[in-house]
């Protein structure tokens, strides 16, 4: 019996989806509560803000965009790939934190972030992503 991926010409291969139907497939229900939770959050900071966007709504809405669109790159990536991949992320996961030590910034105190001009990168929340999916 041929295995996928063997050459072989038969066996367990799985169907290939488009991008589409991957999109379709998400959960879109929630996707939907979690936008709604984020407006929530989006009115209370204008609210302390008093009526204003500025400053740190529109910064809080431009990054829950980004993370959303982010999110979503991420789940229409078939599983196969985060699974081949895991252990390479691991260990980009460990050098980032080796360099948090040799070029990090100071940020509140403790030496954890790494600024790479644009925005700065917090290491560690790279490495709970990685670890799972060494694991």
């Amino acid at each position: 019996m041929a295995l996928a991926g063997d050459g072989g010409g038969g066996g367990l291969k799985t169907p290939q989806t488009s991008l589409a139907s991957r999109l379709l497939g998400l959960n879109w229900a929630l996707v939907l509560l979690v936008t709604m939770l984020a407006a929530i959050g989006f009115a209370m900071l204008v609210s302390a803000a008093n009526g204003s966007i500025e400053p740190w709504a529109w910064r809080q809405a431009v990054r829950f965009a980004f993370g959303l669109c982010i999110a979503i790159a991420v789940a229409v990536i078939d599983l196969r790939f985060w699974l081949r991949w895991a252990y390479l992320i691991y260990g980009c996961a460990l050098l980032l934190l080796l360099a948090v030590g040799a070029m990090g910034t100071i940020g509140m105190g403790a030496q954890r972030w790494i600024d790479l001009g644009l925005f700065s990168l917090q290491p560690s929340e790279v490495m709970k992503v990685a670890l799972v999916l060494a694991l």
